[in-house]
């Protein structure tokens, strides 16, 4: 006797998601259940090591860091600079005025004056930028060999 197949005229796109989700619950189950995979994922992504400098998965014990660790220190390091660029910015006028007065205690002095013109300019609503160069020019080399 030959078997005869039914068909219950349901598609393929009813039934495709329900396997699915049957099969994904079989595999949970097999590796010992939701809260067993979470607590393993949680426990690798502590035991992980990684490169202190980029955060890159490292087998290597120099110079590294738990992934717990590196991503608490980046963003710990994230809010200082934001703290620091707060404070900077708000207390701008204070910071450049304070500078001004230190270096001009001694007005005659030559080396107060060059740091003055290249820390002039530095601190701007568009950001920090301090260059100090510091060298003699060539008759005041002259001056110093005598």
């Amino acid at each position: 006797m030959a078997q005869e197949l039914i068909n219950l005229g349901i598609s393929p796109e009813v039934i495709k998601p329900i396997v699915n989700t049957h099969i994904k619950a079989m595999i949970v189950e097999a590796l010992g259940g939701t809260q067993n995979l979470v607590d393993k994922a949680v426990e690798g992504f502590l035991k992980t090591t990684v490169d202190k400098n980029d955060g890159k998965v490292s087998s290597s014990s120099y110079n590294t860091t738990t992934l717990f660790n590196y991503y608490f220190n980046t963003l710990m390091a994230e809010s200082v600079r934001e703290a620091i660029k707060e404070v900077l910015t708000e207390n701008r006028e204070d910071i450049k005025n304070a500078i001004k007065k230190s270096l001009m205690r001694n007005k005659g002095d030559v080396f107060a004056a060059a740091i003055l013109d290249c820390v002039n300019g530095s601190f701007t609503p568009n950001g920090w930028r301090a260059s100090v160069s510091v060298g003699l020019r060539k008759k005041d080399r002259r001056i110093l060999k005598q």
